[in-house]
């Protein structure tokens, strides 16, 4: 699977049979599958919730933006994590809202579809709406916030954990697998 980084290159090792793509090879071929990586909070150019007390990158914002649009137009399927995720539930007109218990939890319990793992809870701001009637929530946490979110009109996976900080035979790191190869490697729209 070829895939394009848009974010830090390390933080997508823990996908399975990848291959970096470069932008040097858009007259040769397509990446299959865009990956927005976790870092800062989303900014006020995005977003409401943002506290001036929080680290944002506003020129972050402003690129990822433009790749998103990029990627959008072009129909390839996108996954963001944490801070990726919080990027792309905005982007497809959700909202973020501040969650403090979460921060720092090593993990948590969340509930798959018919399943439940364990996942680690680095990020300080939670996906809480959305304006669009198309998308599929499929993780939540025991406390009801949104883990895992799928827009399946832009072909775009939010999640808030971070498999690339799990250990590469959790659990956490083969259903994560699997939700990118169920949602957005097979079309399943």
């Amino acid at each position: 699977m070829k895939i394009f980084v848009v974010g830090q290159v390390e933080d997508i090792k823990w996908i399975n049979n990848y291959e970096l793509w470069s932008p040097k090879r858009f007259d040769q071929c397509l990446p299959d599958l865009v990956v927005f990586t976790s870092g800062e909070r989303i900014s006020r150019l995005l977003s409401d919730d943002t506290h001036s007390k929080y680290l944002v990158n506003e020129a972050r914002d402003v690129y990822e933006t433009a790749m998103y649009a990029l990627f959008k137009m072009m129909g390839i399927p996108m996954l963001g994590v944490n801070r990726g995720a919080h990027l792309l539930h905005v982007l497809n007109g959700g909202t973020l809202a501040p969650v403090d218990e979460h921060c720092g939890l090593e993990t948590h319990k969340i509930r798959l579809e018919n399943d439940f793992m364990y996942v680690n809870s680095f990020h300080e701001q939670e996906m809480i709406s959305s304006n669009k009637k198309d998308f599929k929530s499929i993780a939540m946490s025991f406390d009801f916030r949104k883990e895992a979110i799928y827009y399946p009109g832009n072909n775009c996976l939010c999640i808030q954990w971070n498999p690339e900080l799990m250990s590469k035979t959790s659990k956490c790191i083969k259903v994560t697998n699997d939700l990118i190869a169920k949602y957005l490697m097979n079309g399943n729209r």
